[in-house]
């Protein structure tokens, strides 16, 4: 399994003058850099699932091209004969 990390950055500053305010507020802000890291890491593995499926899909095409052989490939569907009612090939 892989692991990303991501380092956030904060540049906004807080003057607390009481010591139990300013605690939790360390504590929210490390809980909120924790889930942006955890968000950025699954839709990063999000999006690369997504990638892979693609190229699994193209890979699959093209090993069933190949297995068809020219003929299939090439074939012109516009010119088989098609019932006009149904749609079907006659």
């Amino acid at each position: 399994m892989e692991f990303f990390y991501a380092e956030v950055e904060w540049w906004t500053s807080v003057n607390i003058k009481n010591a139990e305010a300013e605690e939790l507020a360390r504590k929210l802000q490390r809980l909120t850099q924790t889930v942006i890291i955890a968000m950025t890491e699954r839709l990063r593995r999000l999006e690369q699932r997504e990638t892979d499926k693609a190229e699994r899909l193209v890979a699959i095409g093209r090993d069933m091209a190949r297995r068809m052989g020219e003929d299939s490939v090439s074939q012109d569907f516009d010119a088989m004969p098609y019932d006009e009612a149904t749609g079907l090939p006659k």
